[in-house]
């Protein structure tokens, strides 16, 4: 095995001489370095608006948890307020012999049986 000698002052033929591939792999390492903080900066402001968003779309949660809860709030004492007789001033009638669907397959079937009688 040679050594190959290196000196600070003198001449060193091994470090003087350019290699065939050296600039093709500079510009290369560069460019991937280059690349690589590029994408670092990126994805790491990407990920600071992301929980900044996050906060603010829980603040917006909130305050629409709140004015929903508000509404219904609402809704639930004018029900509670309505009476035939405020209806009536309101133009709402009562209807007799009302009849409520809780199960929506019955009324399929009878819409199908009347369908197929026809």
């Amino acid at each position: 095995m040679k050594l190959t000698t290196f000196s600070i002052h003198g001449y060193s033929p091994f470090l003087s001489r350019e290699y065939q591939w050296e600039r093709f792999l500079r510009r290369w390492g560069i460019g991937g370095l280059l690349l690589l903080v590029i994408a670092y900066t990126y994805f790491v402001s990407v990920s600071v608006f992301l929980v900044i968003e996050r906060k603010e779309a829980t603040l917006k949660t909130e305050h629409i948890s709140a004015a929903t809860a508000s509404l219904e709030r609402d809704l639930f004492s004018k029900i509670e307020a309505l009476t035939e007789k405020s209806g009536s001033s309101l133009g709402l009638t009562s209807i007799p012999h009302t009849t409520y669907v809780e199960d929506i397959s019955s009324v399929v079937e009878a819409g199908l049986s009347k369908i197929q009688g026809l």
